[in-house]
């Protein structure tokens, strides 16, 4: 039974974690298809590096 407890009390938060998740790429994709870099910069620290694969 305890662990249908917890279950109950962690299900609730993984949808949570995973919405939050999830609006934030789609927030993301909208940024980099308006092409907008002040958008797209607002999700990432202020040190990052965005490496980009271009194969050899």
């Amino acid at each position: 039974m305890l662990a249908l407890d917890l279950l109950k009390t962690v299900r609730p938060v993984v949808r949570r974690i995973r919405m939050e998740i999830r609006l934030a790429l789609m927030e993301l994709c909208a940024a980099f298809n308006a092409h907008d870099l002040d958008r797209i910069m607002e999700h990432f620290s202020k040190d990052c590096t965005l490496e980009m694969p271009w194969g050899d």
